[in-house]
């Protein structure tokens, strides 16, 4: 774990201080905003957080512990408050615009069907195969008469 301290210097015109009839030109750099507000959380240690939580299953109790080990001392409360923040902020727009994306089409249909576990002729068990399915389904009109047809766009299947 790296600290990372940035400083935003500020620069002022020589010959315009000089001279009273102008105006100070000053320039300042800009830090870069962090991904919340007023926090200490970088972009990394968010996806750390977050990834932890969801993919690794593991509470935030016990990453409090870990981060302290790393030197950064926090709580639960603020693992939390941001694990909700980027979920708000980060993630609700993607969540928004999939759906935008999905409720655009006609029909849409996701299956999930795995079977009974089976045994090789070695008498081993075989992991089942699972079918995952999504399909579009178009409505068109014919030219010549008013009925619907529908036609699958797309298909995948996952081992």
């Amino acid at each position: 774990m790296m600290k990372v301290q940035h400083i935003e210097h500020a620069y002022e015109c020589k010959d315009c201080k000089v001279d009273s009839s102008q105006p100070a030109q000053i320039k300042r750099g800009k830090a870069p905003q962090p991904a919340i507000q007023r926090s200490i959380a970088s972009p990394s240690v968010l996806a750390k957080v977050i990834y932890d939580k969801f993919a690794q299953y593991l509470p935030l109790y016990r990453q409090v512990k870990e981060w302290n080990r790393y030197g950064l001392n926090t709580n639960d409360k603020n693992l939390s408050n941001w694990v909700i923040r980027v979920a708000h902020d980060w993630l609700l727009p993607v969540y928004e615009r999939m759906k935008e994306l999905m409720m655009a089409k006609s029909v849409c249909m996701s299956m999930k069907h795995t079977d009974k576990l089976s045994t090789d002729p070695m008498g081993n068990l075989v992991k089942p195969m699972r079918i995952i399915g999504c399909f579009e389904v178009c409505q068109a009109r014919h030219t010549n008469n008013d009925s619907l047809s529908k036609r699958i766009i797309s298909s995948s299947i996952c081992p």
